[in-house]
């Protein structure tokens, strides 16, 4: 052993390292084998590197283009014989090992998906971003960048869904959407004002007051499937826009998640409100703070917002859990039984599956229907709109004094620390220019705002509201009545006024063509009888 080792007491088995206190602290054991630290390493990127259902995903994808390259080959052989089609390493193009046939496979097998299969352009992505992240992912940090060939080690490196040719495909089948007309769907966000419509339809659908009925009589099948359908959406909408979740995060929620009996004590106020607490276990971004934080940064205490009654799911997710109790289970829910579960076909609940994204998505769209959401082409309310409007609303369009900061708000929607604006400086032999990288909560929240702010749709109304000079439009509420305002105002009133009137007096016509009527017939027949009025009418018509 060396002098030095010696004298800082280390070991030549296991390297030492400094604990919190500053002091150093012995490794537990001898040093794991390289081979097994690399093999760890890969496991721990495979297992954590990407979301399970994004994993799966892409080991979808390539599954199928291996068997596509494997048909296509086949078939090329059968019909032109011998050609690079029918090479071995052709077959090899979609392996964890690229070679020079990996980028033209990768541009056939989106051409036979997006062109001859017809798919939309985000299929063309999620194949690209599946091979490109198994590519990346291969040998370390060899298969990453611009792909080509190494002459001097006679080698392919780089990564192949990065070639020039996958690019321009890619950029042509966007085109091409664009140019047919074809755009993505922008999902809407669904704002207080469309909550109120959604659950005064489903309120004169459904009345609340009658659900839960005081007598044993059981509700008919029929009325049993209505009641069960509007508490079920109800209950589901006001949670998903006062919690802002995504559609597993809120089909997966359980029994167990819920409690309405939360304990207080650690609270520094002497008269907490009544509330309960909802706690989103697989919450997306946050799962890392589970053990850091035990809990809590998942954990949203719901109150009473009697104020606000379309989203008050402090009202709304009771009164399903109590009816899905009462007349579906006959019993307490268990812990681990979903509180929205699958509602089949003919109106029976399967307590054992949760609501798909399907039947979610098919609630949403027929709401929507029955209240007459106002839409545009090529948007539609997703299964992000509550999740989106809920966010903007408490950010934007709350009352004044009761809307969050962002730092607020990025916790309750559970958005990860980075998901804010993000500046970058370059100075470019020019003056200092501020590039912005729009993430994801900045999307949710600003985007709305700046088509709000900078959009004229409006630029034919009589009155300008000047939407650009204050947050919203807030300065339009205590500047003064200007002369062309009270104008304009004054024709709308004069407008309907005299509309009224005209409807008036034709109403007025027509009772006094009737009072006449009548006092023809008593002076006639000196009666008022059925068929003395309508003698006298018949006369009066024809005369």
């Amino acid at each position: 052993m060396s002098p030095h080792l010696q004298a800082t007491g280390c070991s030549t088995g296991a390297p030492a390292t400094l604990g919190r206190s500053g002091k150093r602290k012995e490794s537990k054991g001898p040093a794991t084998a390289i081979d097994t630290l690399q093999k760890k390493r890969k496991q721990t990127v495979e297992k954590h590197g990407k979301a399970p259902k994004t994993r799966d995903s892409y080991k979808g994808h390539i599954e199928r283009g291996r068997e596509f390259l494997r048909s296509y080959a086949s078939q090329a052989t059968a019909q032109s014989g011998q050609s690079f089609h029918s090479d071995p390493l052709f077959l090899k193009a979609f392996e964890a090992i690229p070679n020079q046939y990996s980028a033209e496979a990768l541009v056939m097998y989106m051409t036979q998906k997006c062109i001859c299969e017809g798919n939309k352009v985000s299929t063309a992505h999620s194949i690209h971003a599946a091979f490109k992240n198994m590519w990346t992912e291969s040998c370390g940090a060899k298969y990453r960048g611009k792909w080509k060939y190494d002459k001097e080690a006679k080698e392919w490196i780089g990564n192949p869904a990065d070639e020039a040719d996958v690019v321009d495909f890619k950029k042509a089948l966007a085109n091409k959407t664009h140019l047919e007309g074809k755009r993505e769907k922008h999902s809407l966000a669904m704002s207080y004002g469309k909550m109120e419509k959604i659950m005064a339809w489903s309120e004169a659908q459904c009345p609340s007051a009658g659900v839960m009925r005081e007598s044993e009589k059981e509700p008919t099948f029929a009325q049993r499937t209505l009641e069960t359908e509007h508490l079920w959406f109800r209950a589901f909408a006001a949670t998903a826009f006062t919690i802002w979740t995504r559609c597993n995060e809120l089909s997966g929620l359980k029994r167990k998640h819920i409690n309405f009996n939360p304990d207080t004590t650690d609270s520094n106020s002497t008269s907490t409100p009544a509330h309960f607490d909802i706690f989103l276990e697989y919450r997306k971004g946050w799962q890392t703070k589970l053990e850091k934080l035990k809990g809590q940064c998942n954990r949203h205490g719901i109150y009473d917002q009697s104020s606000t009654p379309a989203i008050n799911c402090y009202d709304h997710l009771p009164r399903w859990i109590e009816y899905y109790e009462k007349y579906h289970l006959g019993r307490p829910m268990k812990p681990d039984e979903y509180i929205f579960p699958q509602i089949g076909a003919n109106g029976v609940i399967q307590p054992g599956e949760h609501a798909s994204n399907d039947a979610i998505q098919a609630a949403i769209d027929k709401a929507g229907m029955g209240a007459h959401l106002p839409t545009m082409p090529g948007t539609t309310y997703s299964t992000h709109c509550f999740r989106r409007g809920g966010a903007q609303y408490r950010f934007m369009f709350a009352p004044a004094g009761e809307r969050w900061t962002l730092a607020r708000v990025r916790w309750w929607g559970g958005w990860a620390e980075g998901d804010q604006v993000r500046c970058v400086l370059f100075h470019l032999k020019f003056p200092l220019t501020i590039f912005v990288k729009r993430e994801t909560l900045i999307r949710y929240l600003l985007d709305e705002l700046y088509y709000y702010e900078e959009g004229h749709s409006d630029a034919l109304c009589p009155t300008s509201n000047n939407r650009q000079l204050s947050f919203m439009g807030e300065h339009a509420n205590h500047e003064p009545v200007k002369r062309a305002d009270l104008d304009a105002y004054h024709k709308q009133i004069s407008q309907r006024v005299e509309k009224t009137e005209e409807i008036f007096g034709r109403r007025m016509d027509a009772l006094e063509e009737k009072m006449d009527i009548i006092l023809r017939a008593v002076s006639v027949t000196g009666s008022l009888s059925h068929r003395a009025y309508l003698d006298v009418s018949k006369s009066y018509i024809y005369k």
